[in-house]
């Protein structure tokens, strides 16, 4: 009996010692995505998003929470650059019964936000608080050269060494204050995976330039080569007033938004355009001609231009 016991305990150390090895000498398994908006980028999937605003209720963020929505974008590029707000409506939009039924920490609804348009040369105050706050990414308005668009990467980052192109003395974030609770993480683990997507494969975070004026299409393919930016959004509006004309749907400025798409395309970097119907059915067909066109990014009834 007794030497059973002990065949049976070495027998136990034995398989242990086998299974710390396997573990040790295996390749870690791949972490879930946090950032739904990536992870579906990655699977050459199209997400569709909104502009809400930002000045919302709880039971507004709930709403959004539970929409049909892969994304929100909090727009702070017009009105009041209000964090607190962006706060309120990001734990308002903390869905536990989602998290339970999925055992996920990933939103299903990824929270972005929208910078205003006066901080895109230095935008390292504005994003610092939103990203601090628990959003996802960035969206930087009106960029028009690469040292724009290098400032946005910049501004996003933490110190890396993983051989990307930015080195520590560039990178401009600071320590992590909400955001590392609200993601679910420890500090460390947040500081690691609070990076930017693709220039980190393993980021979370996605920077997203705005192209709406000539002198941006005119710098496209430098700004398209800015290690780190992971979509462009074309703003149809701006665009036009830029290109001398009166709609946002003339031939002129259509012609050149399917030269951003093009390159954009070229490069393999997802391109957003913002949909807006007067109704229903029209905003429906224009959805699906800009995802038939190749357009990876969607958003509809947007605020902003």
């Amino acid at each position: 009996m007794l030497s059973a016991i002990r065949v049976t305990g070495a027998l136990f150390f034995v398989v242990a010692a086998i299974a710390l090895a396997q573990s040790e000498s295996s390749p870690a398994r791949p972490k879930a995505r946090l950032n739904h908006v990536i992870e579906r980028l990655e699977q050459g999937q199209v997400v569709m998003g909104t502009f809400p605003g930002t000045g919302g209720s709880l039971s507004t963020a709930r709403a959004l929470a539970t929409s049909a929505n892969d994304f929100v974008m909090f727009d702070l590029q017009y009105g009041l650059f209000d964090v607190r707000q962006v706060q309120l409506m990001l734990f308002g939009m903390i869905d536990k019964s989602d998290i339970l039924k999925r055992g996920a920490l990933q939103p299903r609804v990824t929270p972005l936000a929208r910078i205003p348009e006066s901080t895109h040369d230095s935008p390292e105050f504005a994003v610092k608080q939103l990203l601090d706050a628990g959003v996802f990414g960035i969206m930087f308005p009106h960029i028009e050269s690469k040292k724009q668009a290098e400032a946005a990467v910049r501004s996003m980052r933490y110190p890396q060494r993983n051989g990307v192109s930015f080195d520590e003395a560039d990178s401009r974030r600071g320590a992590p204050k909400d955001a590392s609770w609200y993601w679910g993480l420890s500090d460390a683990e947040y500081m690691q995976r609070a990076d930017v997507w693709p220039i980190n494969p393993q980021g979370e975070l996605l920077a997203i330039a705005q192209i709406e004026s000539s002198a941006g299409v005119a710098h496209l393919d430098e700004i398209l080569r800015t290690p780190g930016i992971g979509a462009i959004l074309i703003g149809p509006y701006h665009l036009s007033e830029s290109l001398g004309e009166k709609s946002y749907n003339s031939p002129k400025t259509e012609a050149t938004v399917q030269i951003i798409l093009k390159k954009c395309l070229e490069n393999r970097i997802p391109c957003a355009y913002p949909v807006v119907g007067a109704t229903p059915e029209e905003s429906q067909r224009e959805i699906t001609r800009r995802r038939e066109e190749g357009f990876k990014i969607i958003t509809v009834n947007t605020t902003g231009r």
